[in-house]
C-alpha cells in the first residue's frame, strides 16, 4: 500500500501532544519534530503501534516539506491513465472516490520517489504498492534532515522503527539496471 494512501488513513489526531503539563510530568522525550515534542506521557502506553504512528507523523511532515519546497503536486490529467487501468483491470464502469483517491496517492508517490531519486540517487526497493522505492534516496534525504536538526530521534525504539522501513536487509533489491524512474511503473511493459 502506497505510504501516502497508509498515512493518509492514519488517525494522526489520535497522537497530538497533550494539554501543556509541566515537562517532567510528561514523561521521557520520545522524538521531536521541529518545534513538536512526543512524550510518553502524552500516551496511555507506549507500544510499537505508538512507535509506528509517531514514525509515520514524522515522515509524513518531512516529506510534505520536501514536496513543497519541490513543487510536486499532481493533476487530474497524470491521474486519468492509473484510473483507466484500475477500471480495465477491475471490469468496473464507474469508479468509487476511493479508487480516485488511490490512484491519485499512487501518482503522487510515483512523483515524491522520482524527485527524490534524481536528487539522491541509491538503493532502489520493490514493495507492494510501489515496485520502485528508492529507499536509498529516502534514507539520505532523512539523514539530511536529521544533520539540519528538523527532527530528532531520542527513544531508541522509535529510532529502530523509524529507519528499519530503508535499511531492511530482506528488501528485494531492485537491480540498478532495471530502475527507471524516467515514466510511472503503471507505464511500464
Amino acid at each position: 500500500m502506497p505510504w501516502i494512501l497508509l498515512l493518509s488513513l492514519s488517525l494522526v489526531g489520535a497522537f497530538q501532544n497533550a494539554p501543556s503539563k509541566g515537562d517532567e510530568a510528561r514523561g521521557e522525550v520520545l522524538a521531536q519534530l521541529k518545534s513538536r515534542t512526543f512524550y510518553s506521557g502524552d500516551y496511555a502506553f507506549v507500544d510499537d503501534t505508538l512507535r509506528q504512528e509517531i514514525c509515520n507523523i514524522i515522515f509524513t511532515d518531512l516529506v510534505d516539506d520536501f514536496m513543497t519546497a519541490e513543487g510536486i503536486a499532481i493533476s487530474d490529467e497524470e491521474v486519468r491513465p492509473l484510473l483507466a487501468i484500475i477500471a480495465r483491470n477491475s471490469g468496473q464502469t464507474e469508479i468509487s472516490e476511493f479508487q480516485v483517491q488511490v490512484a491519485r496517492a499512487a501518482v503522487l508517490q510515483w512523483k515524491v520517489n522520482k524527485a527524490l531519486y534524481d536528487r539522491y540517487g541509491g538503493r532502489v526497493i520493490a514493495r507492494q504498492g510501489s515496485p520502485m522505492e528508492p529507499a536509498g534516496a529516502y534514507e539520505a534525504f532523512l539523514h539530511e534532515q536529521l544533520a539540519k536538526g528538523t527532527f530528532r530521534l531520542v527513544d531508541t525504539q522509535v529510532e529502530a522503527v523509524f529507519w528499519s522501513r530503508f535499511t531492511n536487509p530482506e528488501a528485494i533489491t531492485v537491480a540498478p539496471e532495471d530502475v527507471d524512474f524516467s515514466k510511472p511503473w503503471w507505464q511500464s511493459n
